[in-house]
């Protein structure tokens, strides 16, 4: 049988052209728009790429319909890799539903060298087996009796493979894990049917000591904290997983480190990526690549050991087809931190000349959004937790500037629960450095907020000399978007404006361009020429999208900024209202039963 024959005979595919198909992913339960492409080389090969998310693993993929590298290959143009080692079964883990009924296995393979593989197959309703799991809803390990455990209130612990459910087992402990454990960020291998059955449990997550475990671990306590859940997260302390944990006799409770607190990894830890980068660059060998292409997959493989070294994010972006991509379901509602204004994850640069009030502006607005208050609009909004990282101002003067806005809060009694925060650095921090990053990313992390509030940018840096503006742009830019994409927190930047000549001012971002292109949202504060009490904003960029934001603020009595005029946008909302009709709601016990439905 041909290559091509033997793989199609085990993917639920259709032709989509000569040599061309369309295959539903083997390695995913999920895959409605199938997302596998698979085609022949010009030596005769299988090819095989998946496109979602982040792709899954060419080894991955063969493992889960039962054949090998190798055999993608003609029999007359082998693969030129070395012949695979027999891999021997260690140990198979069962997988029920919540009825007890049988829905797949996990296989564990070690070959000579101790390479460990794992295969998955479920039962063809005859006695047999069939060797991929396509198409069918994967359970949580040893699901019955985590709900059993969770019905009683019990801890559920939560890791990363088999062999750490049952190393936890032997001391006592109630574990789980999803069938493939972390796998690579965007696979998906934590579904919400896993989500689902764990609803309102308390779970302790306990990641592998590795880049896939903290990303993996990340997601999944966000789903369950979603979902309900009573979440702690920790790491092995100096071990690589759960299970050498418990294997060298130390105590459990001692070794585990809470997440956001665990030091700098050891140098075993090191150790793990550079195996992982091994394993990439052996996958690489026998590849149909041309040599310009080969090359690159190397650099990129080099490129991520050094950033996972120094503990940096990187963003492999995500490659779609636009057809699938268009027609697939997909809730495009808002997700507002402040409504009609600011999306999740969006960015605002605010620049201003000394003296302008974009410091006030800020404090303004996160202390206003964390009591539930539109700082704009003032109209009753739900409650943003915020964080704002002062780089510039010390303590006597925030206060002072400050009091103000809370005195004025405290009189609407919308004082109570705000969860607003701040961390004075008057010092700056240079987030050209490691330590600076993880110290601003902890406070990020201990807090994790809806907002951050962030500068002025110039004081996060010191000039290291010898490169450019734009360079270093670029690199404090990617730690901000790392943060604003791992904590799904909107960005409030500030930043100043350049010296001008004869008085004026160019009222853009200073320094480097990569900060007037950067943001979705760019405000340029200006007091208006004919009255020094009103505030022009103006947008030094065009929005990326049509937002409620003022043009024109006064200095006023209640709020430093209070807004006369706003850019057209039709949001279907009540207009402002003036401090005497807010008096008056709330005198009248109107304002709690006004909720805005955003």
């Amino acid at each position: 049988m041909d290559p091509i024959d033997n793989v199609l005979a085990r993917l639920n595919h259709s032709k989509a052209g000569p040599q061309q198909w369309n295959a539903t992913c083997p390695c995913r339960a999920d895959d409605e728009n199938p997302s596998l492409r698979v085609s022949v080389g010009k030596q005769g090969q299988v090819l095989m790429k998946c496109l979602r998310g982040g792709g899954c693993d060419l080894n991955e993929i063969c493992e889960s319909i039962d054949v090998t590298p190798q055999e993608l290959w003609p029999k007359t143009k082998q693969s030129p890799t070395k012949p695979k080692k027999k891999a021997t079964l260690q140990e198979s883990y069962p997988y029920y539903d919540a009825t007890d009924n049988l829905v797949m296995e996990v296989m564990r393979y070690v070959d000579s060298d101790g390479k460990k593989t794992f295969k998955q197959r479920a039962p063809d309703g005859q006695g047999g087996w069939v060797w991929t799991t396509s198409g069918i809803e994967k359970p949580l390990y040893r699901l019955p009796e985590v709900l059993e455990a969770k019905m009683n209130g019990h801890t559920i612990y939560v890791v990363e493979g088999e062999k750490d459910v049952h190393a936890l087992e032997s001391i006592g402990y109630i574990a789980t894990t999803n069938p493939g454990g972390a796998g690579g960020e965007g696979q998906n291998k934590w579904t919400s049917n896993h989500t689902e059955a764990l609803a309102g449990a308390k779970v302790a997550i306990i990641c592998d000591n590795d880049e896939p475990g903290y990303i993996h671990a990340r997601a999944v306590n966000s789903e369950l904290l979603a979902a309900g859940c009573k979440v702690k997260v920790f790491k092995p302390g100096k071990f690589k997983d759960v299970a050498d944990l418990i294997a060298s006799g130390a105590d459990l409770a001692n070794e585990l480190i809470p997440f956001d607190e665990t030091p700098e990894q050891e140098s075993d830890v090191d150790h793990s990526a550079l195996d992982t980068l091994i394993e990439s660059l052996q996958n690489l060998q026998g590849t149909d690549l041309s040599e310009g292409v080969l090359a690159g997959r190397v650099a990129s493989s080099v490129d991520t050991f050094l950033s996972t070294r120094d503990r940096e994010h990187r963003d492999t972006g995500n490659l779609v087809e636009w057809s699938p991509f268009l027609e697939t379901d997909f809730d495009l509602s808002y997700d507002w931190v402040i409504p009609n204004l600011l999306e999740r994850q969006e960015r605002v640069i605010v620049v201003a000349s000394e003296g302008s009030g974009k410091t006030t502006l800020a404090r303004q607005v996160a202390l206003m959004s964390a009591a539930g208050i539109h700082p704009f609009r003032r109209d009753r909004m739900p409650k943003a937790r915020t964080l704002m990282i002062d780089l510039e101002n010390p303590e006597r003067i925030i206060r002072r500037t400050s009091m103000r806005i809370y005195d004025s809060i405290k009189a609407y009694k919308m004082h109570e629960g705000m969860d607003a925060h701040l961390l004075m650095k008057p010092d700056g921090v240079n987030l050209l450095t490691p330590q600076d990053r993880a110290l601003v990313e902890e406070h990020v992390a201990a807090i994790d907020p809806d907002i951050l509030f962030f500068g002025p940018l110039y004081k996060s840096f010191i000039d290291p000399g010898g490169r450019t503006a734009e360079s270093v742009s670029i690199e404090i830019a990617r730690f901000l978007d790392y943060i604003r994409h791992t904590y799904n927190c909107a960005l409030w930047i500030e930043h100043h404006a350049p010296l001008g000549s004869g008085g004026q001012r160019d009222l853009r971002p200073f320094g480097s361009a990569v900060w007037s292109r950067w943001s979705e949202f760019g405000i340029a504060l200006s007091p208006d020429p004919t009255d020094p009490e009103l505030i022009d904003f103006k947008h030094y960029r065009g929005q990326r999208e049509a937002r409620e934001w003022p043009t024109l603020c006064k200095r006023g009595s209640t709020w430093p900024f209070e807004v006369i005029e706003f850019s057209q946008y039709d949001s279907g909302q009540q207009q402002t209202r003036t401090d005497e009709e807010l008096n008056e709601a709330l005198a009248n016990e109107e304002f709690d039963d006004q909720v805005m439905d955003w």
